[in-house]
């Protein structure tokens, strides 16, 4: 439909709710743009009970990116999923961008920037408002 016809390139079509289904069940995001929509580069890699065992993000990577999680899906080694690799992983994804003037996705600091400018932010009026509390609480001292 936009001409594109390049080698090993394959589209999805299909009514709004299948797509819609299928985004949700892959786990891919989309936000809607002038141009349509923008999305995230992703490859999925599927099991054997068609449930997704994990996104490999960007555009290009390297082969380990893609091979890594395979070898652990055929010794059924799934615990690159939970814990901590997990939640790198989304928060990855969440801060992600793609930069049209590179043509290449790139990783935007300026959320844990404001995050710690934030929670210091906090702890700072944390401690003023608690140390404000306990001198409240002292009895005044008397006139000698």
């Amino acid at each position: 439909m936009h001409g594109v016809d390049l080698p090993n390139w394959r589209f999805l079509s299909g009514d709004s709710k299948t797509v819609d289904s299928l985004i949700r069940d892959l786990g891919f995001i989309r936000m809607s743009s002038p141009r349509g929509f923008d999305h995230i580069a992703q490859t999925s890699v599927i099991d054997a009970e068609g449930q997704v065992f994990q996104q490999v993000y960007g555009d290009s990577f390297d082969a380990p990116a893609l091979v890594d999680p395979l070898k652990a899906l055929m010794f059924k080694n799934s615990s690159l999923l939970p814990g901590l690799s997990g939640i790198v992983e989304r928060v990855r994804l969440f801060c992600t961008f793609y930069d049209p003037r590179s043509g290449r996705y790139e990783f935007d600091y300026s959320f844990f920037i404001a995050l710690t400018i934030g929670g210091l932010s906090l702890l700072g009026v944390g401690v003023i408002v608690i140390r404000m509390w306990v001198q409240s609480r002292k009895p005044p001292e008397s006139p000698a």
